[in-house]
């Protein structure tokens, strides 16, 4: 978001943001790329230390909870095939208001634009969602995220 000056020589410090129900393969996607990265320092962070559980069973225990990571270099949050009750997360959402205005990168899969959105990070920008949500306006989250919209059509694609 900002352009914060990093020291070359430190290690890229990146919060995976964990919460019940998200889905594993938002998670691990992402995470098989990036922790290849060189220098980098993966942290799962969650509202507190307790294991939790993705939306198929995969547990996930937190390296971190918002008081120990102050200051990620990268936030990645994954999606969910359930995304409402984490929009009322108070403890992640204060988290990432303070935390992604310094980060190098915020990046989401999938409805992780919602956590994003619910925080206000997203006012005044066009975000990318899938069309299983961005196109059902019945869908409460739809009206959640209204930064989030899909852009299916024949000239778009979408991308996760």
């Amino acid at each position: 978001m900002s352009g914060v000056a990093k020291d070359r020589d430190a290690a890229m410090k990146i919060a995976y943001v964990i919460y019940p129900d998200f889905t594993a393969l938002d998670l691990v996607g992402p995470y098989e790329v990036i922790s290849r990265w060189p220098e980098t320092e993966v942290h799962f962070l969650a509202g507190s230390l307790d294991p939790v559980g993705c939306d198929r069973g995969l547990t996930v225990i937190p390296t971190d909870t918002p008081e120990t990571f102050p200051d990620p270099d990268l936030i990645v949050v994954p999606g969910s095939e359930n995304p409402l009750p984490v929009l009322e997360d108070h403890v992640l959402l204060d988290w990432l208001r303070a935390a992604a205005p310094n980060c190098q990168w915020t990046a989401s899969v999938c409805t992780g634009a919602g956590l994003y959105a619910a925080a206000g990070l997203l006012e005044g920008k066009k975000t990318a969602s899938t069309a299983m949500t961005a196109n059902q306006p019945q869908e409460p989250s739809r009206n959640r995220c209204p930064a989030c919209e899909s852009r299916n059509g024949p000239k778009s694609r979408l991308t996760a």
